[in-house]
């Protein structure tokens, strides 16, 4: 079965450790990142488990097999587009995860979902707290028909990515949908990110789901 991740990274050297801990077949897993230190990068972490999988490691999207099972697009926001329509033009794709912040502009997000939908692939954003054992269980507290408030505190954590995280995992745990979301107490100085090219925001994001259940972060 052939998979990929593109981008070899901090984020993607840890997918790669995620394939290669499956254990119910062989993969042929290709790693595409035209940095030869992310490579780098991504092959120490592979040597640090055991496994029966193979590995190819490649600087171009070209150079990937015509069909792929499953990949992941682990590169930053800016060149995700690019990426995504490079690799539909070289393969055939069936499953499909992309890390977020997923684009830069609303523009972006439109013209991906129309790739995805007419390239008959089956995409998901990378959220994984809903597959967490403990929320799982704590899901079961919040079936019931109820109002909830939920209030999340923390200090130099990445507000502007991370909070994606929680407002997924208050949809997660209350069978809700995001309807209102508030920026008026976000600081209005950015700051910069770690990630180069990149800003961060501080201050509280403030919403509700299903008009019902509310949240400041």
């Amino acid at each position: 079965m052939n998979c990929a991740i593109i981008g070899a990274g901090q984020l993607g050297s840890r997918h790669l450790q995620g394939l290669l801990n499956y254990n119910h077949d062989k993969l042929n897993i290709y790693i595409i990142d035209p940095s030869k230190e992310a490579l780098q990068i991504a092959h120490l972490r592979a040597q640090e488990l055991s496994h029966q999988h193979q590995i190819h490691y490649c600087k171009a999207i070209l150079d990937l097999p015509s069909v792929l099972e499953f990949v992941v697009i682990a590169t930053n926001s800016k060149v995700r587009l690019a990426v995504l329509k490079s690799l539909v033009a070289v393969a055939k794709v069936k499953y499909l995860i992309l890390e977020k912040v997923l684009f830069p502009s609303v523009g972006e997000h439109e013209e991906a979902l129309e790739i995805v939908e007419n390239n008959g692939i089956k995409c998901w954003v990378n959220h994984p707290r809903r597959m967490f054992n403990d929320y799982q269980v704590l899901k079961k507290y919040f079936s019931k028909e109820k109002t909830y408030s939920f209030q999340l505190l923390g200090t130099s954590w990445g507000l502007a990515c991370n909070a994606l995280h929680f407002i997924d995992l208050f949809e997660f745990l209350t069978d809700s949908a995001l309807s209102s979301l508030s920026t008026q107490f976000i600081n209005t100085t950015t700051i910069e990110s770690k990630r180069s090219g990149y800003i961060e925001f501080e201050g509280t994001l403030q919403g509700s789901l299903d008009n019902k259940h509310l949240f400041s972060i």
